[in-house]
């Protein structure tokens, strides 16, 4: 995100005048048909409907089902990495034998794990990338079930009054959902 003022073009040094005012909704000629195609995109989910979960878990669903992120498959380093980053003292993310102990299969990942941005937000083209806003993001997510290493994550989201819901999915059903994006 920029502050609003891009270089035109370097002919004078840092002088003002080597800068344009640039505000949101308003297109450069390189932008335009990047964003309008970025929108269109979006507005499909709109239009998408429900989606049959079973099929999502399962993986039968058509690979180009808009609202639909990649799928990842969660391995032990990932886990240990985010969870040494985020919470590196939390024995129950960081230690396996401990985490059995309390009755969990091997050790949690972090929380929010299933739920960062990329997995479920179409990367805006980043040519247009002076323009984005993304308003409320929010990762006050809900939890219902641990991710663990071996997991198999599946992402799906659909459009609902302008914010864009993100469920995280996994063979044991939803682990993270409530996820709520508003792009503008």
């Amino acid at each position: 995100m920029t502050t609003g003022l891009v270089c035109k073009e370097r002919t004078t040094g840092d002088s003002v005048k080597d800068f344009m005012k640039l505000y949101p909704g308003v297109y450069t000629e390189r932008e335009k048909s990047l964003v309008e195609e970025y929108i269109f995109d979006n507005k499909t989910l709109e239009e998408r409907g429900e989606i049959d979960t079973e099929a999502l878990i399962k993986g039968t669903l058509p690979e180009d089902t808009p609202g639909i992120g990649p799928v990842i498959e969660v391995t032990e380093e990932m886990v240990r990495y985010n969870n040494e980053k985020y919470d590196p003292e939390n024995l129950v993310l960081n230690d396996a034998e401990y985490a059995k102990k309390l009755g969990y299969r091997d050790i949690l990942a972090y929380p929010t794990f299933g739920g960062h941005d990329d997995t479920f937000m179409k990367p805006y083209p980043p040519p247009a990338r002076d323009k984005l806003l993304v308003s409320d993001l929010n990762h006050n997510f809900t939890n219902h079930r641990p991710v663990y290493p071996g997991d198999t994550l599946t992402t799906r989201c659909w459009s609902a009054s302008g914010s864009l819901i993100v469920e995280v999915l996994t063979e044991r059903g939803v682990v993270l959902s409530n996820a709520v994006a508003e792009i503008t």
